[in-house]
């Protein structure tokens, strides 16, 4: 009997006709139907050709794209290509039963995920693809992912870095501080001081200020600092005049029986 034949579940007889009803999974060969149907009518005596086995992806699924499918018994089973997903996400298999209508596989872009791990910008650059990209000042890590300043930047935020402010580490009493150059800070001593050894100082990177340098006062009466120190070299009956560090600069005192020129008698 045709019901005993591999697929169908029963034969319903009519008058002059019989009605075939094929299991799950299969579907009526019979006048080659599409789409499929597990039921079919035969008149008289039309020959049964058989319930054959549902190629689901043949069926259901002849436009895929980005995507492999393999059929099973009224079942497929959907695998996206790289760099595709199911509906976009990053899950790439699905199994549907039936005539499910499957969503399809769409890119994945990483970047909408977390930024796509990167600390800069991500930049998307074709299904499933990115890379990380550093801001100003700043280069990529080896791990492609952070960020690493130059020499003389601090990170302040995506992966920009901004010029280090050395000044904040101070110069010393009595001094100005300027950074003409990355990664260092010039130490200049304000007028009435110098340093003990040099003009100015200049410290590499985020060095200690080394209290030995500090500006010490100018000996405003030792000729030594140039022709606009001391009182002049004259002397008058073998004396000379004298000088006297007073406050903001200094005293000259003409010697017993002499006056400054111009000023009332002393």
């Amino acid at each position: 009997m045709e019901s005993d034949l591999t697929g169908v579940k029963n034969c319903s007889q009519g008058i002059n006709s019989r009605l075939l009803t094929c299991d799950d999974g299969y579907w009526a060969k019979a006048r080659n139907q599409i789409p499929p149907n597990d039921q079919v009518t035969l008149i008289g005596n039309e020959e049964f050709q058989e319930c054959e086995s549902i190629i689901t992806c043949d069926v259901y699924d002849t436009g895929l794209s980005n995507a492999v499918c393999e059929s099973g018994l009224n079942t497929r089973t959907i695998t996206c290509n790289d760099g595709y997903g199911i509906d976009g996400t990053t899950q790439k298999t699905v199994v549907l039963e039936g005539d499910v209508v499957f969503g399809g596989c769409k890119a994945i872009n990483p970047c909408e995920t977390s930024n796509g791990g990167c600390e800069g910008t991500c930049r998307y650059t074709g299904p499933g693809e990115h890379v990380c990209v550093c801001g100003v000042n700043s280069d990529l890590s080896h791990d492609n992912k952070t960020c690493e300043c130059h020499v003389g930047y601090t990170k302040v935020s995506h992966g920009d870095c901004d010029d280090i402010n050395e000044c904040k580490l101070g110069c010393g009493p009595h001094s100005k501080c300027t950074t003409p150059e990355v990664n260092s800070r010039k130490c200049e001593c304000l007028p009435g001081f110098h340093f003990p050894e040099s003009n100015d100082i200049v410290i590499p990177g985020l060095g200690a200020w080394n209290a030995t340098n500090d500006c010490v006062a100018n000996h405003v009466c030792d000729t030594k600092h140039g022709d606009t120190y001391g009182c002049g070299t004259a002397t008058y009956e073998n004396m000379a005049v004298i000088c006297e560090v007073a406050i903001g600069g200094r005293s000259c005192t003409c010697p017993e029986r002499y006056y400054v020129f111009g000023a009332s008698k002393r």
